[in-house]
């Protein structure tokens, strides 16, 4: 590898520091009481007891689901450390938040300025009900942490949070919960009558309760930021998000986030959330809107030289030869001065060629010059790049490119006829 290869391994391997706000905790730490629930449920019944300890088990399994969310654990903000890894990111020095976050278990990301820096808010496959937020003191710390998640500058897709208790029927749970476990504590206690009445008036509650709780929205009420604007779950479809653009302040108080608005102010309610979750969602918000009225701070510029890579009114062929000839400027010795006499820097190249927010055309030339001047480590990382990106048409348009014979490579991307020549 060469010496540029091994600086670029040595920095996705960095740590910097955060501040962690995740309230639910990583996905096992979740997944424990619905586990030991289930386990009671089916295991009980066939275990090697006598028949009042597998009815005891039995009905504590059923007491323990009703009350998974009554003692679901919730975490304060803290200050941890977050490795960076190719193709994902480990959460460290956080106690029970330690975690590892991949960037195929990322569904939606958004970032924020904040008063303290910059925040990045994360949507975990499997965690849609509050994102991840890590607070960073710089833009730089920022980046780091995009880059292996294949995270462009502004984020994707739609971050939420929820305005308050599910529903009536959730709220139910503790009740639920009390009288299964009344219902286990009478079976080992061997009170059959009394257990048998309590379970001819639960049993039928029970059903009730479960049915309606299946016909709920399963996530319940939540303020969500879309591209088209900031939308309330509960409210009817036919209403239209708040556009971000119409956003004038947002402040906070425990009740909530108050949005003053060009139509008025519109309160968010979140007094069930922690201040830190608040603070985020108003830093979300009025970033958003500041991005929508144009003063938000744009993507980084792209350096000159990688300009030059984009396709100008030229066949395929002549662009990827063009490219070829760049590569070849590049000198192929695995010193310190392997570029030297090239105004392409290899720092540049692989930074556009993780970054989603380069056009798709200068990622691929990116790849292509990167595969013939450092072939080794382009073969991981070049992998590492496609296995996060989620633009489908800049895959396709990266391994095209890829291909060693320009004449095939170019027959490839006349046949793809892909609509991003230009983007």
């Amino acid at each position: 590898m060469s010496v540029a290869g091994r600086r670029g391994a040595a920095k996705m391997e960095e740590m910097v520091r955060a501040r962690v706000c995740d309230p639910t905790g990583p996905r096992w730490l979740r997944r424990v009481t619905p586990t030991i629930a289930a386990v009671l449920i089916l295991f009980s019944p066939i275990a090697p007891l006598v028949a009042g300890l597998r009815a005891t088990g039995l009905l504590l399994g059923a007491a323990l689901f009703f009350a998974r969310r009554v003692i679901r654990l919730r975490f304060r903000a803290r200050e941890a450390g977050v490795r960076v890894h190719p193709g994902s990111i480990e959460i460290v020095e956080a106690g029970l938040l330690d975690q590892p976050v991949h960037a195929s278990d990322v569904v939606a990301a958004s970032t924020a300025r904040t008063a303290g820096g910059v925040a990045l808010a994360i949507v975990r496959r499997g965690s849609t009900d509050r994102p991840l937020v890590l607070d960073f003191a710089s833009e730089a710390d920022l980046d780091a942490v995009r880059r292996p998640l294949g995270l462009g500058h502004f984020g994707f897709g739609e971050v939420a949070w929820p305005t308050r208790v599910r529903s009536v029927a959730l709220q139910g749970s503790t009740l639920l919960a009390i009288a299964w476990l009344a219902i286990a504590v009478c079976a080992a206690a061997d009170l059959t009558l009394v257990g048998l009445t309590l379970g001819l008036v639960i049993i039928p509650i029970t059903v009730v309760a479960m049915l309606v709780a299946c016909l709920e929205e399963p996530h319940g009420p939540r303020v969500a930021l879309t591209s088209a604007g900031i939308r309330f779950t509960e409210m009817p479809a036919w209403i239209p998000p708040i556009r971000y653009a119409e956003v004038r302040a947002a402040s906070v108080d425990d009740a909530g986030v108050l949005l003053t608005t060009n139509s008025g102010p519109v309160m968010v309610p979140m007094g069930r959330s922690l201040p830190e979750e608040r603070e985020h969602l108003a830093a979300q918000v009025l970033s958003a809107a500041a991005r929508a009225r144009g003063e938000g701070p744009p993507p980084p510029a792209l350096p000159s030289p990688l300009a030059r890579l984009a396709p100008r009114s030229e066949s395929e062929r002549a662009w990827l030869e063009r490219v070829d000839m760049a590569a070849a400027s590049i000198a192929t010795a695995s010193s310190a001065d392997a570029y030297r006499g090239s105004d392409l820097d290899p720092k540049d190249l692989w930074t556009a060629l993780e970054n989603p927010d380069v056009p798709v055309r200068v990622r691929a030339a990116a790849a292509r010059v990167l595969a013939r001047v450092a072939p080794e480590e382009a073969k991981t990382r070049v992998a590492q790049v496609l296995a996060c990106d989620r633009d489908a048409e800049a895959r396709a348009l990266i391994r095209g490119v890829l291909e060693d014979d320009v004449e095939i490579a170019a027959r490839g991307l006349e046949v793809l006829a892909l609509p991003s020549r230009n983007r």
